[in-house]
């Protein structure tokens, strides 16, 4: 991570955070390191940023403290004893400054009441401008040297956080600055010395890590570092817990013929969270790639498209004007944003899948998709709407789900009956950071059977970018919740008598988890896993699933694919190493 930060000419990382997993779904825990155990916290966090740092650059021990949930951030209050804040929530951190030598800290935006004996406040204010914790404890009890820095536009009182510890006010000093604190200082009120001690602590930094004598950048280092990439994979390995293996179905072995993988994400880009964290991977592996690299030679690997919620898979058809039925929806596209007046294009949309903004969809690379019609007026294009009309004709009866995501309001009808209504009050996205929520609803279908399907959408242009989790578009999926019924022979040219093995794999979508949220766990995908039972099994030549439980179904988001420790670009060549290779190498871990 050092060398990386260093072969981009940056002088600092943000991270690692280490707050505690204290609720199941902050939408943060993705980024943490402490999980539950302030104990692994305190021993994993100080070697990275001795790591880190020992390339020339600054590590920053966050989010100080107790920044456990994500709704309600910036003005949520924690009240916790002193006792239970030490044990507990600070362990990471104290090993951060005593063992890791932290350069920089940053403190959280949410605020700390702390109680003492009978539940006495000793300090409530929040944590950049908190005495107790910044100058008492940090500065005092394991005293750190280095910079306290505030998250972004987490101080509230610039006066406060100045007196109380905080050496920078991120990102651009807007309450710490000659307006707000030089009248202070010139009434005496705020010491000359304290505003000394913040530039000493910078300067320190600054020279200590010779920024001032040398260019941060290392072109010698490639920005796609092949050694970082390893280290990755490797991390990604040793991950890997593996609990129960009955009948020591795992590694697969010569008698494997074909594998049978379900579930949209195997074939994506490995998920990771939305907000400050996110990465746009140079590279990655899929998981389906990388189970196709690991098997024996001679052995297929099929991806099963069945059950999957993937706007470019679902079907969708209408009737063209010579009452011919074709694939893809009618699209009529109006300036207003009400579906009122005449439409200004009307065209077949054969995939629900646009993104407005680039034109490009990150599911897939570089795969060019449809921009908004130009004959939609530049002053109108933040504020069209949409009515998509056609047909579906489920290949599998029982309930079905719906997917609808746009950056504005939806509204789905099928067969006339209305599952989906955000039309007239789309959920809004926080500003900043954070996911354009997903809709879903279902409906119990007949195989065979024609239904008819309208789609609505008005444009709403106040939705961010994708790095920050947000979607200037429109998506469209269904899929059936049933299981084909010729899963047990799915794959082409199966051979009887084989073990074919299935792969599961809905997976929850990286968007779920994002800065200034809590998880968006959207309803379809929940109902797709749960009907999935999240396990590698294999049949017998009578088509009878054989036991081989190999991981346990995740109690906040239920997918194999998903873990916060194997967030890396080469993840899929981890998980086909889970399958494929052997478990026993060193650092895997087998709980029998």
């Amino acid at each position: 991570m050092g060398q990386d930060t260093r072969a981009r000419g940056y002088f600092a990382i943000e991270g690692p955070g280490m707050d505690f997993y204290r609720l199941p779904l902050n939408g943060r825990n993705f980024e943490y390191m402490t999980g539950e155990d302030p104990y692994l916290g305190s021993q994993l966090v100080p070697a990275e940023i001795k790591g880190i740092q020992s390339q020339g650059v600054w590590a920053c021990a966050k989010h100080l403290v107790c920044n456990d949930e994500e709704e309600n951030r910036t003005n949520v209050h924690i009240a916790v004893d002193e006792r239970t804040l030490r044990e507990i929530y600070l362990p990471p951190f104290e090993a951060s400054v005593k063992v890791g030598h932290a350069a920089t800290v940053m403190g959280a935006y949410n605020a700390i009441k702390v109680l003492g004996v009978n539940n006495a406040v000793i300090e409530d204010d929040f944590c950049s401008e908190n005495g107790f914790l910044l100058n008492k404890v940090l500065k005092g009890d394991w005293g750190f040297k280095g910079i306290l820095v505030s998250d972004y536009l987490a101080i509230h009182n610039g006066v406060k956080a100045a007196l109380n510890g905080c050496d920078v006010d991120l990102p651009d000093g807007r309450f710490m600055n000659p307006t707000t604190l030089g009248p202070v200082i010139g009434a005496g009120l705020l010491p000359v010395s304290l505003i000394d001690d913040k530039v000493r602590r910078i300067l320190r930094g600054v020279i200590s890590y010779g920024y001032l004598d040398r260019q941060q950048l290392l072109p010698g280092i490639p920005l796609d570092n092949f050694y970082s990439e390893n280290v990755a994979l490797q991390i990604a390995r040793e991950g890997v817990v593996l609990l129960k293996n009955e009948n020591n179905l795992l590694p697969l072995g010569p008698g494997v013929s074909t594998i049978a993988v379900i579930g949209d994400y195997v074939k994506s880009a490995p998920p990771t969270g939305f907000g400050s964290s996110y990465v746009t991977p140079i590279d990655w592996v899929s998981e389906l790639e990388g189970i196709r690299s690991e098997v024996p030679a001679g052995t297929r690997v099929d991806y099963i498209a069945a059950c999957s919620l993937n706007p470019d898979e679902s079907t969708w058809e209408s009737v063209d004007q010579f009452g011919a039925i074709v694939q893809g929806l009618k699209g009529e596209y109006f300036a207003s944003n009400d579906l009122s007046g005449t439409p200004v294009a009307t065209q077949t949309d054969i995939h629900l899948n646009f993104e407005w903004s680039t034109a490009v969809s990150p599911k897939e690379e570089d795969v060019p998709i449809l921009q908004i019609p130009p004959v939609i007026p530049a002053a109108n294009q933040g504020s069209f709407s949409v009515r998509w009309t056609g047909q579906i004709t489920p290949q599998i009866s029982g309930d079905q789900v719906f997917k609808l995501r746009a950056d504005g309001g939806v509204r789905l009808f099928v067969n006339g009956r209305k599952l989906i209504d955000s039309f007239n009050n789309p959920p809004v996205p926080p500003v900043g950071y954070g996911p354009t929520p997903a809709l879903s609803g279902k409906i119990n279908l007949q195989a065979g059977l024609t239904y008819t399907i309208e789609i609505d959408y008005r444009r709403v242009f106040f939705f961010n970018h994708f790095e920050q989790g947000g979607w200037q578009g429109v998506q469209a999926s269904w899929a059936s919740l049933q299981a084909p019924p010729n899963l047990s022979r799915a794959g082409r040219g199966v051979r009887r008598g084989r073990l074919r093995p299935r792969v599961p794999a809905p997976g929850i979508p990286g968007r779920a988890d994002s800065e200034s949220l809590p998880s968006q766990t959207g309803a379809d995908d929940r109902c797709v896993a749960r009907r999935w039972q999240l396990r590698l099994f294999g049949m017998d030549r009578s088509g009878r699933r054989l036991p081989a439980h190999v991981l346990p179904r995740p109690k906040r988001r239920p997918s194999v694919g998903r873990n916060p420790f194997w967030q890396s670009e080469p993840f899929g060549q981890a998980a086909g190493y889970l399958r494929a290779a052997d478990y026993r190498q060193p650092g895997l871990c087998h709980l029998p």
